[in-house]
């Protein structure tokens, strides 16, 4: 049984048929399939670590990650989940080498705030890079929560998968990321949620 953010969906996502439900498809049409979403994983991987050349790095790994591994999508999920989680792992595995500078002020900016508005008021671009520099300084387990649900709109049980953690985990990571996002940035840092 699915809840209101848990619906099924055919495994490549939409516009990519399936015949009679089958998670399996030709080699060529996986190719042709996981292609289609490079932009999706780019702006995917570019919330996750701020910066374009990072993020197309990303996006070239995944692309490649997914290619070479395309006997291992099983069909659980749609693709460009099974490809975002194959980008959190990326993303993971070279923070873990080095440190990702995550410059929010310029180039993530517009994708979490949107396009710049040229009325906006010092105030709102002072509270914009509040809420930016604590996203960067969170804990990873809860900036991919937020990042994959809040800011790409991901599912709970799309980001659930491609996180590899249970749906009740993902929940609970976004409330108590929105927690702190909203703590840090009222000035409550000294409170733990």
């Amino acid at each position: 049984m699915t809840g209101p953010n848990e619906s099924v969906v055919a495994p490549f996502g939409p516009g990519v048929p399936t015949s009679g439900g089958e998670a399996r498809r030709s080699k060529a049409e996986m190719e042709r399939a996981i292609a289609g979403h490079r932009t999706d994983v780019y702006r995917f991987a570019l919330k996750l670590v701020g910066r374009r050349a990072d993020a197309d790095d990303v996006t070239q790994t995944v692309l490649l990650e997914a290619l070479r591994g395309i006997d291992r999508f099983q069909g659980a999920s749609t693709l460009l989940t099974w490809m975002k989680g194959i980008a959190i792992n990326v993303v993971r595995s070279t923070a873990r080498r080095q440190r990702y500078h995550v410059p929010l002020e310029d180039e993530l900016a517009g994708t979490i705030a949107g396009p710049a508005n040229t009325e906006s008021s010092a105030a709102d671009r002072i509270e914009l890079s509040r809420v930016e520099a604590t996203l960067r300084a969170m804990p990873a387990e809860f900036r991919e929560a937020i990042v994959a649900v809040c800011l790409d709109g991901m599912r709970y049980d799309e980001a659930a998968h491609a996180l590899g953690v249970p749906i009740g985990t993902i929940r609970s990571r976004v409330a108590r990321g929105r927690a702190i996002l909203i703590a840090r940035v009222r000035g409550e840092e000294g409170r733990r949620p």
